[in-house]
């Protein structure tokens, strides 16, 4: 599917023959197809690997252009050599992608005190530059295959009240919960068209638009409003909704995805110059559940007081998880109930977000070995529901989707959406 994978960012893993188990990859190349900003957190031991003595001389650092990553061998206490061998990889890395060897960083994990046997990391290394792809799927297998840490920005698995009231639901306080409805409610109006302008002096737009179509460069897309553009993103759903895609994921255990979506909506207030729907309604058909999505750009949702979040109704009574209200508990009752139990949100100012939380849970997860909260794979469920809604509205009909082989059941018409075209002469990867 498109736009799950960082724009411009490629991936790719393979086995190489540095372990003996060929079942599993043990070389993955991650490339940035522009220059990008790079830091990095590293062991405060007096004796490290090689990789990091590498990787420390060359972070912080704005142009980087590739990361080699390998299994199965450290390059730990191997001295010179290895310090050698760490740069070669590097070199060959940013050799795949047409950069100097400062451009390309190295990690190693697996037994300390061998040399890499190099002639085999070599090959493996082009190999794995011919099979770079942008295609999500290949972004988990890579992550897994070759014990990396991957954290997404789902940050709400990090959030006071989301993490308190996942506690409840999940301890069965609310009962068996039959129905979820998330939504993104926001007051607005039709608007006017922006006119198109000159692309701004220091903005390379060709390169900013990437693969994506050579569009007229106009002061709503750059450098917040391209979400509001279908040739570049995915409208509300595939913005906003992925964080409340991602709360029924976590809640539901993340393991199940839907067996059908349905989508309706268009735009029928918005008169400006986006052509994102500005109503949209999906039902997302479970094995014990439906899920309901909703979004409006205008008229708010002051009858809720609630703009944003979840409900989950239970037989015990409904669970609003929302952003800035926190969450809130309304028990089984009439026409209205008054809160019975209330988490305020805990996020920090100005962003009104928890991102220290995130970042100190992946650098846990590093230290301790386990996959951080947010990981790889749970973002990538979160994002299929979003563009999958997408791609109901896209084709005007239900789409019955296959999570075991990636693609809609019976339904070629609707598989050729699971891609873009790619604007020469960026090309789409085959996997």
């Amino acid at each position: 599917m498109s736009h799950f994978v960082p724009k411009n960012f490629r991936f790719s893993a393979i086995y190489s023959g540095i372990k003996r188990d060929k079942s599993r990859e043990d070389l993955a190349l991650v490339v940035s197809d522009v220059p990008c900003t790079a830091a990095g957190v590293y062991t405060q031991n007096l004796v490290c690997a090689a990789p990091v003595t590498v990787d420390r001389g060359r972070t912080p650092a704005e142009g980087v252009r590739a990361v080699v990553v390998n299994s199965g061998n450290a390059n730990a206490c191997t001295g010179e050599r290895g310090v050698r061998d760490a740069k070669e990889m590097t070199r060959l890395a940013a050799e795949c992608v047409g950069a100097a060897e400062e451009a390309a960083l190295v990690m190693s994990t697996g037994i300390i005190g061998h040399f890499l046997p190099m002639d085999i990391v070599a090959v493996g290394i082009r190999e794995a530059a011919g099979l770079l792809s942008s295609d999500e799927a290949a972004m988990v297998k890579a992550a897994r295959e070759t014990d990396m840490k991957v954290q997404v920005g789902t940050h709400r698995r990090v959030s006071p009240a989301n993490m308190a009231a996942m506690e409840y639901m999940k301890s069965g306080k609310l009962g068996k919960i039959g129905s979820i409805r998330a939504f993104v409610n926001y007051p607005g109006g039709p608007g006017a068209p922006t006119p198109d302008t000159d692309v701004p002096e220091g903005l390379d737009w060709d390169m900013w638009c990437g693969p994506a179509p050579l569009l007229p460069f106009n002061p709503r897309m750059h450098p917040r409003g391209f979400r509001c553009f279908l040739e570049l993103a995915n409208g509300q759903l595939g913005d906003w909704g992925v964080h409340w895609m991602d709360q029924v994921n976590w809640w539901a255990g993340d393991k199940q995805m839907p067996k059908s979506v349905s989508s309706a909506g268009g735009r029928f207030i918005n008169q400006d110059n986006t052509d994102v729907p500005d109503t949209m309604h999906t039902v997302f058909q479970f094995d014990d559940f439906v899920l309901e999505w909703e979004h409006r750009q205008y008229a708010g949702n002051g009858q809720e007081n609630h703009n944003v979040g979840c409900y989950f109704f239970g037989t015990n009574g409904v669970m609003h998880v929302g952003w800035t209200e926190g969450c809130t508990l309304y028990p089984v009752a009439g026409i209205k109930s008054e809160p019975t139990w209330h988490v305020p949100h805990g996020l920090h100012e100005p962003d009104g977000q928890n991102i220290p939380e995130l970042w100190t849970d992946f650098i846990q997860s590093i230290e301790s070995d386990r996959l951080p909260v947010c990981d790889i794979d749970k973002g990538y469920r979160s994002t299929c529901f979003s563009l999958l809604g997408m791609l109901s509205l896209k084709i005007g009909r239900s789409v019955q989707w296959d999570h075991d082989k990636l693609c809609c059941k019976n339904d070629a018409e609707a598989d050729k959406l699971l891609k873009r075209e790619y604007r020469k002469p960026w090309v789409y990867p085959e996997v």
